[in-house]
């Protein structure tokens, strides 16, 4: 649904990412709860990749996206307001 915006020249961005992770919540302390409770362990044998970033990471990386898509169109408010009156 995203994709329609470029119908329009909005610029749009599909991200995809791997679990993100931080030690103060979110998917570590639902992973940790079953070992708390003497029940965790690998799946299978243990060889399954998982792919996945910290939290910290994640949120650097989509502002230097917004960044670099909110830098495509900068100018100075005088020629924006000239721009925009012509």
């Amino acid at each position: 649904m995203a994709l329609k915006a470029t119908d329009y020249n909005v610029p749009v961005a599909i991200v995809r990412t791997g679990v993100v992770i931080h030690p103060e919540g979110g998917m570590v302390a639902k992973l940790l709860l079953p070992f708390k409770f003497g029940v965790g362990g690998q799946l299978a044998d243990g060889q399954q990749i998982m792919s996945w970033i910290s939290r910290d990471d994640w949120v650097g990386r989509r502002f230097l996206l917004l960044s670099s898509i909110l830098l495509v169109n900068l100018a100075i408010n005088k020629e924006f307001q000239i721009t925009i009156i012509s």
